[in-house]
């Protein structure tokens, strides 16, 4: 859809415009405020639970915990290498005060140390700058995602359309009798998604008349019934 604000009676009027010329709904325009208002309410039914956005923190965590053991044990091998090689260093000074290496073998062999020496700095920080506060980002994110429609609605006009594409990666479609239909949601909204589907049908699997305890004689399912 494209905007336009046609003037008439005096004022302005904001309206969305429908580029398809081949569309069969008529007219092929809708005022601003209703289809905004429609596409926040779109906005809030997608929002994941407290139940599911709970289960994905603690999910995200425990992946981050694991891949943070990861880091910080290559941020421990690039350590240990620059200790050994500003040993390296040290004993070339020594080789030198000693006459062991001229003066152009020194400057050669120091230039060499040095350079590994930058070269493991540059891995260390990289290791070190993926260990950052996960906890803080998914809070952010948590309190994003919670007020999803109040987001989009104070997003600057140049940033709404690469929000929306966030969201609904391949767009969405709009009209007066359905509204919103057949859109593909963002990653954790996708996941939010398959989840209540999955609670509803583990619900539909759940025996209405109960659930007894097996035992060793009867190793079957049994109604409290």
């Amino acid at each position: 859809m494209s905007g336009s604000s046609p003037k008439g009676n005096g004022g302005s009027y904001d309206y969305y415009h429908c580029s398809d010329q081949y569309c069969a709904i008529r007219p092929r325009f809708i005022r601003k405020d209703v289809l905004e208002d429609a596409f926040m309410e779109e906005l809030q039914k997608i929002l994941p639970g407290e139940e599911f956005m709970q289960m994905y923190t603690e999910s995200v965590l425990e992946e981050w915990k694991d891949r943070g053991m990861l880091f910080e044990s290559h941020a421990n091998v690039h350590a240990k290498k620059i200790a050994e090689l500003e040993e390296q260093k040290k004993k070339a000074s020594r080789m030198r005060e000693d006459g062991e290496y001229t003066p152009e073998e020194f400057k050669e062999r120091k230039t060499e140390i040095e350079n590994a020496i930058v070269a493991e700095k540059i891995s260390l920080s990289e290791s070190r700058i993926e260990q950052f506060d996960v906890e803080g980002a998914l809070a952010y994110a948590k309190h994003f995602i919670n007020d999803l429609a109040r987001q989009w609605f104070d997003c600057p006009i140049q940033l709404q359309i690469r929000f929306q594409k966030l969201v609904f990666p391949q767009g969405i479609t709009y009209n007066r009798e359905s509204k919103f239909l057949n859109h593909e949601l963002g990653c954790i909204f996708r996941l939010n998604q398959e989840y209540q589907l999955k609670k509803g049908e583990i619900k539909t699997l759940v025996d209405p008349n109960g659930f007894e305890p097996l035992t060793s004689s009867v190793q079957m399912r049994r109604s409290t019934n």
